[in-house]
């Protein structure tokens, strides 16, 4: 996933919605690429699909209240 993110993040996008449905793991490393996505202007973040395994990694991080997060 990481490497996809890097990917797409080189093109510059004004808006990245990403899909973690599918998601069954995040990393620390994959969670600190989402925050420096999320910490630069440029770039609008919305993350769409959460699954509880992530939900509850960004709860222990702090981060639910920082990235924007939908259902769907």
């Amino acid at each position: 996933m990481a490497g996809a993110l890097q990917d797409l993040l080189a093109q510059h996008p004004e808006t990245l919605i990403i899909d973690l449905g599918a998601v069954t793991f995040m990393d620390c490393g994959v969670l600190s690429l989402l925050v420096r996505v999320n910490n630069d202007p440029s770039t609008t973040l919305i993350l769409r699909g959460v699954p509880v395994c992530v939900h509850r990694l960004l709860q222990a991080t702090a981060m639910t209240g920082l990235l924007r997060i939908t259902a769907s």
